[in-house]
């Protein structure tokens, strides 16, 4: 039974929602902390709450058991992931 859904997206234009979205829920410092945390060599991930995603909001889930339904783990890959992960988190 494999549950897994893959969408690949290239450049930041497939992070910009949830970048704008955890700006305004001022989450940004959780997100760069988990992203840290996550980081090996040139990816990193962190998980979202599957029903808030259903109803178009990212809600960050610093570990899977926060999302009931189970959660949505993001992967992100990048050549110069440390600045990607400065952008997205930047205030």
């Amino acid at each position: 039974d494999n549950n897994n859904v893959i969408a690949t997206s290239e450049g930041k234009q497939g992070l910009m929602l949830i970048r704008e979205q955890c700006m305004r829920r001022e989450v940004l410092g959780v997100l760069k902390r988990i992203l840290l945390e996550h980081l090996i060599d040139d990816h990193t991930w962190f998980y979202v709450n599957k029903q808030a995603a259903y109803a178009g909001i990212i809600a960050i889930c610093e570990d899977e058991r926060e999302s009931p339904l189970g959660p949505i783990k993001v992967e992100i890959k990048a050549k110069d992931i440390d600045g990607l992960i400065e952008w997205l988190t930047r205030f």
